[in-house]
Parts: structure tokens; C-alpha cells; sequence
């Protein structure tokens, strides 16, 4: 409660909280009203939640925002009520880019090389009597065809993810960083797997990076929201 009374956003705190609201002699109830109010909320289940009676379920929000209606409704599939509200959240809608690119990966670097052979470009009387804009120009268009042949241009379409606000350039670095270590603790392991040190300290290396970028996006987290 500390850290979410710090939040601009809108908190809805739900849940079975095995609790008689319902009876102000409850100790246990007391404390928990007591506790809810001094972080400024309230709970605004307005009856029975539980077929025996009483209120075992909560649902709480901030007392500066304006109180949604919650229903409690029994829809006879538990013997807890279920309750329905409206909260105002807007859900923005996904935004798609697309995408040309070649699928490196699957170029075979021998194959690569025997169409390479078959190219005008080892044979010199084919552009010796050539200026070199049209010499550039053939090996362009020689290395495409080839590239075409053995690796198609695709198109790919793909949904965007919106970074969180409070995503900033520092985490960006920091994850590029972790994500370099990373994939130079997995050469090491495939390359030299017999190098036990080298490999303990790759990896070590890579924990150290991935701790301090989880830190410091915890911090640039909890910076946002208390703004």
C-alpha cells in the first residue's frame, strides 16, 4: 500500500479478503477499514458478498476519485458473489508496421559463394571497358540477383508495442548492454565449451549487467509514478 499510494493512476484493489466487513466489532475488520483509510480509500462493496452473509469481498479506490457503482450479483457458480463495476480505462488500439527484409540467417555461405563464381564480376573482359558508375552498378546488380535467388526480400507485418512511459534512452542503453553480454556468454559456451573459467565468467558478467538494468528500471518505475 505504501508504494501503490503513490501511484497518478487509478487503483482498484479486488479480492477475497476473508474478512467480516460487515461486523464493526471485528477486530480484524476495524484494522483493515483503519488501514484502508489512512492510504485515502474506501471499500465500495455496498452489501453481502458470501451466500451464509456477510462481506467477504472488497473492492477498493481511491477516495479522490469519483466512486463506480459495484454490483454484486449471484450468478450461482460459487458461494462468493461476483461483482461487476465499470471502471474508465481506455485500452489504445494496436498499431501494426510493416517490414522488408532478407532472411540472413538462412544464406549458405558456400552456396553463396559457387553462384559468385558464375558472375560477370570474375570475368574482366565483361567490365573492363566499363566507367565506374557502371561497374558499381553491375555488381549491384549481379549481388541482388544472386541474393534474390537465394534469399527473397519477404515482407513481414508486425504489431508495435508502446514502451512505457517511464521507458526512457537510459534503459535503452542499458538493455542493449545486457543483451551484448548475453549473446557473449552464449558464444563462449558453444565455442569453447571446454573453457569452464571463461564460461563462469561470461555469465557472471551477463547476471551483474541484467541486475543492474533491472534495478535501474525499478527505479525509473517507481520515479514515474510518483511524479
Amino acid at each position: 500500500m505504501d508504494r501503490l499510494a503513490m501511484f497518478t493512476e487509478p487503483i482498484f484493489l479486488v479480492g477475497d479478503s476473508n474478512i467480516r466487513l460487515d461486523c464493526p466489532s471485528d477486530p480484524h475488520a476495524c484494522t483493515l477499514v483503519d488501514d484502508v483509510a489512512s492510504y485515502g480509500c474506501a471499500n465500495r462493496v455496498p452489501s453481502a458478498t458470501h451466500d451464509h452473509g456477510g462481506m467477504l469481498d472488497v473492492f477498493v479506490t481511491r477516495n479522490d476519485l469519483s466512486a463506480p457503482s459495484v454490483e454484486v450479483i449471484d450468478d450461482d457458480l460459487s458461494d462468493h458473489r461476483l461483482l461487476c463495476w465499470q471502471a474508465p480505462l481506455v485500452r489504445p488500439r494496436p498499431s501494426y508496421s510493416t517490414v522488408t527484409s532478407r532472411p540472413w540467417n538462412r544464406l549458405d555461405p558456400a552456396e553463396f559463394r559457387a553462384e559468385l563464381l558464375h558472375l560477370p564480376l570474375f570475368r574482366p573482359d565483361a567490365w573492363s571497358c566499363l566507367n565506374i558508375d557502371a561497374m558499381a552498378q553491375v555488381y549491384d546488380d549481379e549481388l541482388t540477383t544472386i541474393l534474390d535467388w537465394l534469399i527473397p526480400i519477404r515482407t513481414l507485418r508486425f504489431r508495435r508495442r508502446v514502451s512505457d512511459p517511464w521507458f526512457d534512452d537510459d534503459c535503452r542503453v542499458a538493455k542493449r548492454c545486457v543483451r551484448f553480454f548475453e549473446r557473449e556468454a552464449r558464444r563462449v559456451r558453444r565455442n569453447d565449451p571446454d573453457n569452464i573459467a571463461g564460461q563462469t565468467a561470461a555469465t557472471e558478467a551477463f547476471y551483474t549487467r541484467r541486475r543492474e538494468y533491472r534495478r535501474l528500471t525499478q527505479e525509473k518505475r517507481n520515479a514515474f509514478w510518483r511524479m
